[in-house]
């Protein structure tokens, strides 16, 4: 992932979110369709970026090509497997972001028993205690 960050300049949520399929070995390019981040309630969702050009696609360099297919693998992932995240946690669950090591891979709430309640989305009021503007 750090190097996906480095040389392409992918965000962790776009890293997190990229599956196979946008992977084209051949082209040598990595299409950056969706990104996973926290929703409403703290839940990881998954959505499109925020703007167009945030949907994208790259040219990635042969080096790195190399480095994604070794990975891939590793896992015992193939192209046959579009919908496969290409980078998960631990237990084989998608990334989810977390201020602590720990929290990083752990299942998603819905699998841990806890049912969503379905309004989770991405895009929705984000509060910014930080941000210039006043709150009204």
């Amino acid at each position: 992932m750090a190097y996906l960050g480095a040389v392409l300049g992918l965000r962790w949520g776009e890293c997190a979110a990229l599956r196979v399929g946008y992977l084209d070995f051949l082209a040598r390019t990595l299409k950056v369709a969706e990104q996973r981040t926290r929703g409403l309630g703290g839940r990881m969702v998954e959505c499109p970026p925020k703007s167009s050009a945030g949907r994208r696609t790259l040219s990635v360099p042969a080096p790195l090509m190399d480095v994604l297919a070794k990975h891939l693998r590793r896992r015992g992932v193939t192209a046959a497997e579009p919908e496969a995240y290409v980078f998960v946690g631990s237990h084989g669950f998608p990334l989810e972001y977390s201020g602590s090591a720990s929290g990083s891979g752990s299942p998603p709430v819905e699998s841990r028993g806890s049912p969503s309640s379905g309004s989770t989305t991405c895009g929705g009021p984000t509060r910014r205690p930080w941000s210039t503007r006043a709150w009204t």
